[in-house]
């Protein structure tokens, strides 16, 4: 019988800080999944640390307003990044180990017209993409919009239709709106800018 052992304080934050050379990479891998929105990649997992907390952990920095939806990781990440804290409704980037409610969502910065660059990035754990058992807890978006040759479809297992829905109304103003990053267990990653026009894919009646 195998045990695991709980991660101390001082190794918690050696876990989530990244060196140079790997937030650089996990932003590669993000930009390239922000410009083509289908596309599915993977960063490297950190043992005892979720993913979703070291893809954020290393694209945040002294000059980022972060709020964490997590009070076992909020205060580790914190400390390891120097990012800085604020609450939900003001923070640039948002990073939730939970899924999002429709009300957390819709309070989100969007910025507007003028000032784009104000709209909140969200990082979102998910369980998986079209992992899930007979499509039960996945929701298939059709994705449309820059980065995508005509429709392209992306199953996302762990968050509702009702969360997409919201989120296709706050994008309705680009460039005003949202960015969202998704990040499985295992390390893999896929992501929905603003730019983005979202529809969900209906079941066939009778499937």
């Amino acid at each position: 019988m195998t045990t695991t052992r709980t991660l101390t304080y001082g190794e918690t934050i050696r876990r989530i800080g990244r060196a140079p050379e790997d937030s650089q990479r996990d932003y590669r891998r993000l930009i390239d999944v922000l410009g083509r929105p289908s596309r599915i990649a993977a960063i490297d997992t950190v043992d005892g640390v979720p993913p979703v907390i070291i893809l954020a952990a290393g694209l945040a920095d002294v000059d980022v307003t972060v709020a964490v939806l997590d009070e076992d990781w909020e205060r580790p990440f914190f400390v390891a990044t120097g990012a800085t804290r604020t609450d939900i409704t003001r923070a640039q980037h948002i990073i939730a180990t939970q899924p999002l409610t429709v009300d957390q969502l819709t309070s989100l910065e969007r910025g507007d017209a003028l000032h784009p660059e104000r709209g909140a990035r969200v990082f979102a754990a998910v369980t998986g993409f079209g992992d899930a058992v007979d499509g039960a807890d996945s929701t298939t978006l059709i994705l449309s919009g820059p980065g995508n040759d005509g429709e392209a479809r992306l199953s996302v297992d762990g968050l509702a239709p009702e969360f997409f829905d919201a989120l296709a109304i706050a994008n309705a103003d680009f460039p005003a709106g949202i960015d969202l990053v998704l990040v499985a267990p295992d390390g893999r990653i896929a992501a929905i800018p603003r730019s983005s026009r979202i529809s969900i894919e209906k079941p066939e009646k009778g499937a």
